[in-house]
């Protein structure tokens, strides 16, 4: 629903865009601007209010023009343009599950709440392996939390760090370190063994007990 946007699309040298699906257009200036050609736009069964003048200058579009009569016109302003929202609960028919189809919502007992919203160089972590992320930064004293499944850890290797808080523990834990800023890049490495079974950003299932290695790299 685009109501009194001046220009509510604007698609450059774009390919196979398609607008498409009954949206309501109200009260603009420019439908569409393209500041260079798209391939394969299609514009289709959308709904257009306005004057005739103003339907004109949209098929005008040499991207649109073949697509006037792919989409609904309506003179005027629309009555109710929230209509399609009101809907009771009760008429609503939404399709079942598909089969074998994956369980979106967090099991119990998942961290929940926007710092637990982590996203690493694999995609957005699962908490089914430990990761080590950075908390803070003040000069050049940092901090690390590592999170993840309960286990234990224990640092083998470190490049480019004068001191830190603690060489093993328990995850979850908090690690502050300092780095020696005449090393140009400043590593940590772990090892860690959890009493549960773990899974890989690459899938792998590890067993309760095996050593997974993990880091954090500056």
């Amino acid at each position: 629903m685009f109501l009194n946007v001046r220009k509510p699309l604007k698609i450059s040298a774009s390919k196979n865009v398609s607008v498409n699906g009954e949206n309501l257009f109200y009260d603009f200036d420019v439908l569409l601007e393209t500041a260079k050609a798209n391939d394969s736009l299609r514009f289709l069964r959308n709904d257009l209010y306005g004057t005739p003048e103003k339907m004109n200058s949209v098929w005008r579009h040499p991207e649109l023009a073949a697509s006037q009569n792919l989409n609904f016109e309506h003179p005027g302003k629309p009555e109710n343009p929230y209509a399609p929202l009101d809907i009771p609960f009760g008429e609503l028919h939404e399709p079942d599950s598909l089969p074998g189809g994956m369980l979106a919502v967090l099991p119990d007992g998942f961290p929940r709440g926007r710092r637990f919203i982590l996203v690493d160089e694999w995609g957005p972590f699962d908490f089914r392996r430990p990761i080590a992320v950075l908390d803070t930064v003040a000069g050049q004293q940092y901090s690390l939390v590592l999170i993840g499944p309960s286990g234990d850890w224990k640092i083998t290797d470190m490049k480019g760090v004068k001191t830190i808080s603690a060489h093993k523990g328990k995850v979850p834990a908090q690690l502050s370190f300092q780095r020696d800023p005449a090393v140009k890049a400043c590593s940590i490495r772990f090892e860690y063994s959890s009493p549960q079974m773990i899974v890989t950003q690459f899938g792998k299932r590890m067993a309760p007990g095996e050593v997974y290695g993990f880091g954090f790299e500056e």
